[in-house]
């Protein structure tokens, strides 16, 4: 779920395709270490997806996190 607020928060910020790279940068700018193994996995089911088409599609959902979804 760190790791998706993360990239919501970049998308908000504008930041429309967010690295690991800058999700790590938020998240350590909190004092949270990412795992790079549900990093890589969330990032790889979110290829090619705008940050606004996954904020729609999981609100859509009711919740800000999909049961599928690595978070």
């Amino acid at each position: 779920m760190k790791h998706l607020a993360a990239y919501l928060l970049l998308g908000l910020a504008g930041n429309t395709s967010p690295s690991a790279k800058d999700i790590k940068a938020v998240l350590e700018s909190v004092g949270i270490e990412a795992d790079d193994e549900r990093l890589s996995a969330l990032l790889s089911e979110l290829k090619g997806k705008d940050v606004n088409e996954v904020w729609i599609e999981d609100t859509a959902r009711g919740c800000c996190c999909s049961h599928e979804r690595a978070c």
